[in-house]
């Protein structure tokens, strides 16, 4: 059963300040990712090529926050402290690939997809297992086709902004905990991935080393679900 790095989640205070800054001090481009339905979130999406991205998450409809959406909140209150790398997910190419991962992780498949509205066209839809808050990698499958390239996330053309450099993919990820428990989470050894394990750090996402045509850039943010 093959499964693909694929995207990581930073959550941000301000969306649009925290992609700028990204920008600048990388030269990595970004578009508009849309916004999400029912939770006033929107998001910023860099591609950092061979199927990955990197979304810029943010509340956009503060009114949410005021209703005490959960999830709304949820990601408020894990930004109170500033900017964080909050998820990062693996995918596959089928819901039956998903779901048989669903079951050896003893979860579900979500029952509806998760759906992003993009600006200028039709909606970003995937499913996703396991559900809840994971200090490890979540999986998802891209639905209507969205895993073809030129639908996926990390294909689509950038703003076109001055200087960026061409992303060429992930050179490794730092990553808390031990390489034999991210190959029981994930069901194959974690060694197939660019992976680099620090034990003395709880699990989580720290820090993304991107290949560019500028070089190595990196990108570290303390991790929090």
């Amino acid at each position: 059963m093959p499964q693909y790095l694929d995207h990581y989640q930073i959550s941000s205070r301000n969306l649009y300040e925290s992609a700028q800054k990204l920008r600048e001090d990388t030269g990595l481009g970004f578009y508009d990712g849309g916004f999400f339905a029912g939770n006033g979130m929107a998001n910023k999406i860099f591609p950092l090529g061979k199927g990955t991205f990197i979304e810029i998450n943010g509340i956009v409809d503060p009114g949410k926050v005021v209703a005490k959406v959960p999830g709304t909140m949820k990601f408020y209150e894990r930004t109170e402290a500033g900017d964080c790398f909050s998820l990062m997910c693996m995918r596959t190419d089928t819901i039956e690939e998903l779901q048989a991962i669903a079951t050896r992780l003893k979860s579900t498949v979500s029952p509806k997809p998760v759906q992003r509205t993009r600006p200028n066209g039709p909606p970003v839809q995937a499913f996703t297992t396991p559900q809840g808050d994971q200090r490890l990698p979540n999986n998802m499958t891209w639905y209507c086709h969205e895993s073809r390239q030129y639908m996926h996330p990390s294909g689509q053309p950038v703003f076109n902004w001055p200087n960026c450099v061409e992303p060429l993919g992930v050179a490794y990820l730092e990553l808390g905990g031990t390489e034999e428990a991210m190959t029981e989470w994930i069901g194959e050894p974690a060694s197939h991935f660019p992976y680099r394990f620090f034990p003395d750090r709880p699990e989580g996402l720290y820090a993304i080393h991107v290949n560019t045509s500028g070089g190595e850039k990196v990108i570290r943010l303390p991790w929090r679900v």
